[in-house]
């Protein structure tokens, strides 16, 4: 990052070194004044007409990177180059200006043989975004690491790293770094996501609960800088409300969702998830519910959300939805839980429907046998289930389990009856 005061000094060498009266010195003061727009066009002006000083393509390249026309200030750059393949000013900016234009591999040699030259914490950032963009994380992080060791706090610098960590799948680093990040008020939008994601990867979900208020006509998932609002501490104690702290998945993912232009499926998963972890399916359910494109993460989560609102039809119906989108494993195991759900609930007959889709999904299973053992003694089928015993006995002789389930209904190994 050029600082301030160094244009500024840039500027006012050419006012003292381009002769008086001329276009440059005019361009100059229009750049001193803040008029970048008349600064430009006089510059161009200038090239366009004579053999300029290498100073005028400088100065020019540096109003155009201000402006953010990065195509500009890299043919500026480039022709400047051509004429002064060695001026250090020029390689530095054409490195961060092809870097800001997505052209990592082209930007690296610029960039490492300005940090090579030089100290600046601000320069060996960009390097690292570089390498970070051809796919080289361990040399970025490496880089990163000298630069949060430095005096001056790089708020950017701790972003990028916690970033990195998280995509490697460390927690609690990714977590540090952009702890670190979020408390230097980094302003991207994506940190509160990225926060989110590193809590909930660490455990964190919601974190520690406590008791605060009182609070009047208060929703769930209201937010302070604080705290989040997670449900209601109770009857015996009506307008308290149980609180987490912002140092947590939920409060961030309900911060990511409530700023982002477009809200994503991955956000409203991740949503869903932590309010199931605070023990509010049916604000789970209210995320879950805008996600676009079903996938094999929404409908699971879904269906574990209708079983937790004991809401067996609705389960019913989404693990028909999920055959050929979710895993047979995934959809034998929600199967499972809604038969033991439908058991608890008094309704053997439907646990067993769960238990004979699970069994026709994945044949033999050691653990759909044995529930169904259980089901059809609890309906007084005893004959069918010293069958499916027998057939548990058959396919899983090294069970404990299979052993001990056959054993009460008279079926031993080898017993063909």
């Amino acid at each position: 990052m050029t600082r301030p005061w160094y244009a500024g000094l840039l500027a006012l060498t050419y006012l003292c070194c381009m002769g008086p009266a001329s276009a440059a010195d005019r361009a100059a003061e229009a750049y001193l004044a803040g008029d970048l727009d008349k600064a430009e066009s006089m510059l161009e002006a200038e090239i366009g007409k004579s053999e300029a000083r290498p100073s005028r393509y400088l100065l020019l390249a540096r109003i155009q990177f201000k402006q953010k026309d990065w195509e500009a200030t890299r043919r500026t750059v480039a022709a400047l180059i051509e004429k002064d393949p060695e001026n250090p000013n020029a390689l530095e900016l054409q490195g961060r200006v092809l870097l800001r234009l997505d052209r990592f591999e082209e930007a690296l040699p610029y960039l490492e043989k300005t940090v090579r030259e030089t100290n600046r914490s601000e320069l060996r950032i960009e390097y690292a975004e570089a390498l970070i963009g051809i796919g080289r994380d361990t040399e970025a992080v490496s880089a990163l690491k000298k630069v949060i060791k430095d005096k001056q706090t790089w708020p950017r610098a701790h972003f990028l790293l916690g970033k990195l960590r998280l995509e490697s799948g460390i927690g609690h680093w990714a977590t540090q770094q952009l702890w670190i990040a979020h408390r230097l008020q980094y302003d991207a939008k994506e940190l509160d996501y990225l926060l989110a994601q590193a809590f909930y990867l660490e455990g964190r979900a919601t974190g520690p609960l406590r008791l605060a208020g009182p609070f009047d006509e208060v929703q769930t998932g209201q937010r302070t800088e604080d705290h989040i609002k997670i449900a209601p501490a109770g009857a015996d104690r009506p307008g308290f409300w149980y609180v987490s702290g912002a140092d947590t998945a939920i409060y961030q993912v309900e911060s990511a969702i409530e700023k982002a232009d477009k809200v994503s499926d991955d956000m409203l998963l991740l949503a869903a998830r932590c309010w199931l972890a605070a023990g509010d399916p049916d604000r789970a359910g209210q995320h879950v519910t805008k996600i676009r494109k079903k996938s094999s993460e929404s409908l699971p989560l879904q269906g574990r959300i209708a079983l937790l609102n004991d809401d067996l039809p609705a389960f019913s119906k989404l693990t028909d939805k999920m055959k050929g989108i979710v895993s047979a494993e995934n959809i034998v195991r929600q199967r499972l839980e809604a038969a033991l759900a439908a058991q608890v609930q008094g309704q053997p007959e439907e646990a067993h429907r769960f238990l004979k889709k699970a069994d026709e999904l994945i044949p033999g299973r050691s653990d759909v046998l044995r529930s169904m053992v259980d089901v059809l003694t609890q309906l007084d089928r005893s004959e069918e289930a010293q069958q499916k015993a027998r057939l548990l006995i058959e396919l899983h002789p090294d069970s404990p389990e299979a052993r001990l389930l056959a054993g009460r209904h008279g079926v031993r190994e080898g017993d063909d009856r």
